[in-house]
């Protein structure tokens, strides 16, 4: 029997206990990819349904989120595009490729994003058969980095009905105050804003 203080036995104990704990993380780490993605999605769908006032006690977030329809837009004239796969459209990716964006100019590029996509995902919200809402990605440069949100317009197309951000580098201080309810509130009912 070796003894429990000689440098060989705590060497084995210390390499076998990192091997099992390595082992343990990572069979974790893979059976829970499947469950991150999921709650990555659900947690986009809630900030979509949240940036238009749309989330419901009643319903579950499936439930709400069917209402939306996800649409490919061409940017450039308005139109809906039906030839962009919507489960595989990256509007990161299509932003930073030259053959799908275009370089803004210093005066075109007030949000200092330097490429604009031609492509974006939008999500409209139906009453019925009636448009009640559309909801537009966002993005612009915040104090420390890209921040990454949604608008929500009414039917109008001019109407603000609320603003949520999902992505944002800014700091829990000052920064965080665009996730205060307050600085939100601020945003419901502005009009004109592509005046």
């Amino acid at each position: 029997m070796i003894d429990n203080n000689s440098i060989k036995k705590i060497l084995i104990v210390g390499i076998s206990l990192c091997l099992i704990c390595s082992a343990i993380v990572s069979l974790a780490a893979i059976n829970l990819r499947d469950k991150q993605i999921e709650n990555a999605l659900n947690e986009q769908k809630i900030k979509i349904l949240a940036s238009a006032n749309l989330l419901s006690e009643e319903k579950t977030l499936e439930e709400v989120f069917s209402s939306i329809e996800e649409r490919i837009v061409d940017l450039e004239t308005g139109q809906f595009v039906n030839t962009i796969n919507l489960e595989t459209f990256d509007a990161n990716k299509v932003a930073k490729d030259p053959k799908t964006s275009i370089v803004l100019s210093n005066d075109q590029d007030i949000a200092l994003i330097k490429n604009r996509e031609n492509y974006a995902k939008i999500y409209l919200h139906y009453n019925d058969v009636e448009l009640n809402a559309v909801i537009l990605p966002v993005r612009g440069y915040g104090l420390w980095g890209t921040m990454y949100g949604y608008l929500a317009l009414e039917s109008d197309l001019n109407t603000i009905i609320g603003l949520e951000f999902y992505k944002d580098k800014e700091t829990p201080g000052l920064g965080a105050e665009i996730n205060n309810p307050k600085w939100k509130k601020l945003w419901k009912g502005k009009g004109n804003i592509f005046h």
